[in-house]
């Protein structure tokens, strides 16, 4: 048998803690998982409560069998975006008898060990409780065989530079030597659906992330002031949506006019209370749209007190005018957290270009900090809220990313 890595074994965090609705949870995350590793010829198949990604022609049933070698490195860069995951680890099958493991892990460890002194561990877990052997005697006997074969390894339980891992199943095992973290998190699609305000930002892409690692599919929907806002703007938020599309498959993009919405406030309005006007407009046409597209939630970006809109008094103000639950995955964030993470995600060139969105326009010098309710329901009583929003809903584009 062939000792290279050959499979990814893939353990899951939170998915054990759900129990009658375990096996939901699993079968979407084993569907998103091989949705993300599809086009590099691999499957996903379950094996004793773990998920393991392997070749498509990969015969498992068959320990000994010599299957193909896999692109390890393209999968777990695909699979860092398959929420649900905690863990990957790449490694190779083998028969669950104790000399197979040790004839197969000295091959394995043959190729990746040197001559210098290696601090080393074997630790092994024992899903299949039928095997003869207790883990902690397996690590000792194949423990024993590998400082036999190599006399440069120091046995070491604390700090080991290599560690062995084997799992012992019922006809088939793994052995591995490297856990690699991956999102986390829930299965995208176990949380239900909801709908996303994306601006070209820094932070409502990350909290779409956000909201996916909590098993949520998002939908997304951008305001686009032209000509007062180019078309730059647009295409950096196409981009970012794009990014998205990484952790759930496919994506939507609306894209809803915001001009004449912003127009009619600017005519009509105390300018310091322009954007609070602005956000109450946006979450009506979201929650209306949300309710077109079956979404539960809406998501934003804002963080406490980040800018003079997200002041609580001024989020009580915007929030007033929809019965949808608002999520607000950054609501505790310092900027410097959601820069860091923005940078990982590698959203942070795109969302720092610089073109202004929507709420930029028409800003005063000193934006309302300390929002009424009444007061700006008095400003709108002088506006066509219920004819803006609709004309909104009507000229929506949308786009979509895969």
């Amino acid at each position: 048998m062939n000792a290279s890595d050959n499979l990814i074994v893939l353990a899951v965090g939170e998915i054990f803690l759900k129990r009658g609705n375990r096996r939901r949870f699993f079968a979407q995350l084993r569907k998103n998982a091989a949705r993300a590793v599809r086009d590099l010829e691999l499957d996903v198949s379950e094996i004793h409560g773990r998920l393991v990604v392997h070749h498509r022609e990969a015969r498992l049933d068959d320990p000994a069998a010599e299957n193909p070698p896999i692109p390890i490195e393209a999968a777990l860069r695909r699979l860092q975006w398959v929420f649900g995951v905690h863990s990957a680890m790449p490694g190779c099958q083998v028969p669950s008898d104790l000399r197979a493991i040790e004839e197969i892990a000295a091959e394995y460890l043959a190729r990746r060990i040197g001559s210098k002194p290696l601090r080393f561990r074997v630790d092994t877990r024992r899903p299949n409780k039928s095997f003869p052997m207790r883990s902690v005697d397996v690590n000792r006997e194949v423990g024993i065989a590998m400082f036999d074969r190599f006399p440069n390894l120091v046995l070491d339980l604390h700090e080991p530079e290599l560690t062995l891992h084997i799992e012992l199943g019922q006809a088939l095992s793994f052995i591995y030597r490297r856990r690699h973290p991956m999102g986390g998190g829930l299965p995208v699609g176990s949380s239900g659906k909801v709908l996303l305000l994306l601006s070209g930002g820094l932070d409502s892409p990350v909290a779409g992330y956000l909201a996916q690692k909590r098993g949520c599919q998002v939908e997304a929907l951008y305001f686009h002031s032209f000509p007062y806002i180019s078309d730059h703007a647009k295409e950096k938020v196409k981009e970012l949506a794009a990014l998205l599309a990484r952790g759930q498959g496919a994506i939507r993009l609306n894209v809803a006019p915001f001009t004449a919405i912003q127009e009619a406030i600017r005519d009509k309005a105390p300018n310091r209370q322009y954007v609070l006007l602005y956000r109450r407009f946006m979450l009506r046409i979201a929650e209306a749209l949300a309710e077109r597209v079956e979404a539960l939630a809406l998501v934003t970006g804002e963080a406490i007190s980040q800018v003079a809109s997200q002041t609580l008094q001024n989020m009580r103000c915007i929030e007033a005018v929809t019965r949808l639950p608002i999520i607000r995955p950054l609501v505790t964030y310092d900027k410097l957290e959601v820069v860091d993470l923005s940078r990982r995600l590698e959203m942070f060139e795109i969302s720092t270009r610089p073109h202004d969105d929507c709420c930029s326009l028409f800003v005063a010098r000193h934006p309302e900090t300390k929002g009424r309710v009444e007061f700006l329901e008095q400003i709108e009583e002088g506006l066509d809220v219920e004819g803006l929003v609709a004309d909104a809903l009507d000229r929506i584009e949308v786009f979509e990313f895969r």
